[in-house]
């Protein structure tokens, strides 16, 4: 992973091959330590794992795709939960045929690049699990 600070503050952050997309947000934004923001993305994968969360059951379903993937939107935004760096993204990914799947992103194995910008807010904003939602919710 490489990052540039542009002039206004906010991040480019480059992802290698076989980085973790969710992991390597966290990291760098813990070790950036922002706290409060929200992020966007392109790139490619060879692995994901997408989610969905059924409000009816209150449990995610989720599932697995091994393919050449391109990213056509991954957006997250950046949070806290119990003092920790909490991030909530989603992703579109499509396959060869142009063929799009997307849902909450779990786990995303980079296969050339992930190009990430990264753009923080000034203080923070904190996350409970909300039993009656069954979801961590942001406390505003």
């Amino acid at each position: 992973m490489k990052f540039k600070k542009t002039p206004d503050g906010n991040f480019i952050v480059n992802l290698d091959k076989n980085d973790n997309v969710a992991e390597s947000i966290m990291k760098f934004c813990s070790e950036s330590e922002i706290k409060l923001g929200f992020f966007n993305g392109l790139g490619a994968l060879d692995r994901v794992e997408l989610a969905h969360f059924n409000a009816q059951t209150k449990k995610y379903s989720s599932i697995v795709m091994e393919d050449a993937l391109e990213i056509i939107s991954l957006h997250g935004n950046i949070t806290e939960m119990d003092g920790r760096v909490y991030i909530h993204p989603h992703i579109v990914v499509s396959d060869d045929k142009m063929k799009a799947f997307g849902g909450h992103l779990k786990e995303g194995r980079v296969s050339t690049v992930a190009e990430i910008f990264v753009v923080p807010f000034k203080g923070k904003a904190e996350r409970k699990f909300n039993e009656s939602i069954g979801l961590n919710v942001l406390q505003l």
